[in-house]
């Protein structure tokens, strides 16, 4: 989300979640002050989430905790770790991974 609009949008529509991409290169990428500012917008009832893909640990903590996200999306090979130290600090973690990598079973 990049957008008053768009957050206010998802709200009134009951979106469990909203998203704010810090991946670099994205076309949705979205500066931790202007997340904090969206995300001030959102209900206590409601995820925000921020998006990232292959930083430091230590990049997303900053960028997280600046952006005041409840739950961090790591899209890249962090380790268990990372994910331990992220839910130390207080967030939620959610662990991407791409579809043809989950065994659907025989």
């Amino acid at each position: 989300m990049r957008t008053a609009e768009t957050v206010d949008a998802a709200v009134e529509a009951g979106a469990d979640a909203v998203g704010f991409v810090f991946a670099p290169g994205s076309p949705r990428l979205i500066e931790a002050g202007a997340a904090r500012a969206l995300a001030a917008r959102v209900p206590g009832t409601v995820e925000t989430v921020g998006v990232f893909r292959g930083q430091p640990v230590e990049e997303v903590l900053a960028t997280a905790s600046s952006a005041r996200l409840t739950t961090i999306q790591l899209h890249g090979d962090e380790d268990d770790g990372d994910f331990e130290r992220l839910r130390a600090e207080g967030f939620r973690t959610i662990r991407a991974c791409p579809g043809t990598s989950i065994s659907r079973g025989p």
